[in-house]
């Protein structure tokens, strides 16, 4: 995407600087769409993007050839079909998590200490909650593991923590320093 619109001397990375976010995604799907008007393209604007109308719109004076065209109509396509693919894998995770019977001896899951930004490539289910279910403790209460991260870990150890008598001890095969703490002091 960001190829095609450098050839169609679109400068759109001086004023949107995720061409994937919502901004972006709206002005390349109206471009695409047919549109050519630079200020009708930059209404397209999120109201969180920092540069207003204006400057967007002198931005996107370019140029609009076919083949340009065509290399970011297929980048687009090929971006929408890897959600769609990465959109399935969050429902294979979650059906799968959603097999593993309740840790009978759970404590109830703490308010998250530290929220985490959202980002796109993090898998759109509730990891951390269905890891708690099965496992019976916070994995990301660890600093340093979070949801990805603890997802691989339960992969690869299973669902017996007991072998790591404390929090030192799991933490130290993980590779964590020591002085990391889950609540409770325990894994």
């Amino acid at each position: 995407m960001h190829k095609a619109l450098t050839q169609m001397n679109i400068k759109r990375q001086h004023v949107v600087s995720d061409v994937t976010g919502e901004t972006g995604m709206a002005i390349m799907r109206a471009m695409l769409a047919g549109e050519r008007d630079p200020e009708k393209l930059a209404r397209l604007r999120n109201d969180r993007c920092h540069h207003d109308e204006e400057a967007i719109a002198k931005a996107l004076h370019g140029q609009w050839r076919d083949e340009h065209l065509l290399a970011l109509a297929q980048a687009v396509a090929l971006y929408d079909m890897y959600h769609q693919k990465s959109a399935a894998c969050d429902r294979q995770i979650e059906a799968h998590l959603g097999t593993f019977a309740e840790c009978p001896d759970r404590e109830a899951l703490p308010p998250v200490v530290r929220p985490r930004k959202r980002t796109r490539n993090r898998p759109h289910v509730d990891v951390r909650g269905s890891l708690h279910r099965i496992t019976g403790v916070d994995l990301t209460a660890i600093e340093g593991i979070d949801e990805p991260t603890a997802l691989t870990i339960i992969s690869e150890i299973g669902l017996d923590m007991g072998r790591w008598p404390t929090v030192k001890h799991f933490t130290s095969w993980l590779g964590l320093c020591p002085h990391h703490r889950v609540s409770g002091g325990k894994v």
